[in-house]
C-alpha cells in the first residue's frame, strides 16, 4: 500500500482590517469569529515563530484568513469569508468609515509549479464592491 501525499491548494484569501484607531476587540464582536492575528497601533506583538517584533504596530490591525486547503480559485475564498464573516453588510462601508480603517482583500496564490493560476471572477469584484476592500493580490508565478 503507497501513501499518497495530500495536496494543499496554495490559494490564501483573507479578510485585513487596519486603521490609526482599530479597536480589535470591536471587530471580533462586529463579525463574530477570533482573528488570526490583531493588534493595536503601538502594540508589540509576537512573530509567527514567538520571537517579539522589534518595531511597535504602525497602526492597528486586525486579520481572518480562510480556513481550507481546499481553495482551487480566489472566488472559492472569497466565499468562505462571506460565509464566516456574514457579509455583505450593509452598515459595513459606515462602520468602517467610522471606526477610521481600511479594508484589504489579502490573496496569495503559489503558482510555482503553473498548475494554480490567479482565477477570479465575478463573486471576488461583487466583494470589492460591496465592502469597498481594496484587493491585494500576490501571485507567485512559475520560474
Amino acid at each position: 500500500m503507497s501513501l499518497l501525499p495530500i495536496k494543499k491548494y496554495p490559494t490564501d484569501v483573507g479578510l485585513v482590517l487596519r486603521g490609526h484607531r482599530l479597536n480589535p476587540d470591536f471587530w471580533s464582536t462586529y463579525f463574530g469569529v477570533q482573528p488570526d492575528f490583531s493588534a493595536r497601533k503601538g502594540e508589540i506583538t509576537r512573530a509567527p515563530k514567538g520571537h517579539l517584533r522589534v518595531a511597535y504596530h504602525i497602526w492597528g490591525v486586525w486579520n481572518y484568513a480562510t480556513k481550507s486547503s481546499n481553495i482551487r480559485t480566489i472566488d472559492e475564498g472569497v466565499m468562505l469569508l462571506v460565509k464566516a464573516l456574514r457579509l455583505p453588510r450593509a452598515d459595513f462601508k459606515n462602520v468602517l468609515r467610522s471606526e477610521g480603517c481600511e479594508a484589504i482583500l489579502s490573496v496569495f496564490v503559489d503558482n510555482a509549479d503553473g498548475t494554480t493560476p490567479p482565477i477570479q471572477g465575478d463573486i471576488t469584484a461583487t466583494f470589492l464592491k460591496s465592502t469597498g476592500a481594496e484587493l491585494s493580490l500576490t501571485v507567485v508565478d512559475p520560474v
